[in-house]
């Protein structure tokens, strides 16, 4: 039996085989919450009274990330926006402090505004965050309940 198949069905089944690889690009297991693991601090940072202050500061951090590519960023205040994802790296554009625009909160915000950077790491089993605020930073997340 010979199977013939219209050029206008094979895009079709083209594109939507493109669109299932595309969302092999977005792993089911960033959506969720995500809980503060650990911080590397820089070395000036790492032996002085501050680097406890810092890390207790974060240590109730977490993310959530919900879909359609929403995210809430929680410990110092609540930080929400969008994200996308590209392989490992993820980018995080802040749209929300405390439930208000970023615009609207005017130079304060300022830095928050800045996209930030996280990848997956360990297969999925954890995520980096690698900028927040305009500056490099080094904070680590496992899922919960892991």
């Amino acid at each position: 039996m010979k199977i013939s198949v219209k050029p206008a069905s094979f895009i079709a089944i083209v594109a939507g085989l493109m669109t299932l690889g595309g969302c092999a690009k977005t792993p089911g297991n960033v959506i969720g919450k995500w809980t503060y693991k650990s911080v590397d601090l820089p070395a000036g940072v790492k032996d002085t009274p501050q680097a406890a202050m810092i890390e207790a500061q974060i240590a109730g951090a977490g993310i959530e990330f919900t879909a359609p590519n929403k995210f809430v960023l929680t410990g110092g205040g609540l930080l929400e926006g969008e994200w996308t994802i590209d392989g490992d790296a993820i980018l995080m554009h802040p749209k929300k402090m405390q439930g208000k625009s970023l615009e609207s909160l005017g130079d304060s915000a300022k830095n928050l505004s800045k996209d930030m950077n996280a990848r997956l790491i360990d297969g999925g089993k954890g995520l980096t965050l690698d900028s927040l605020a305009g500056r490099k930073v080094d904070i680590t997340f496992e899922r919960a309940g892991s």
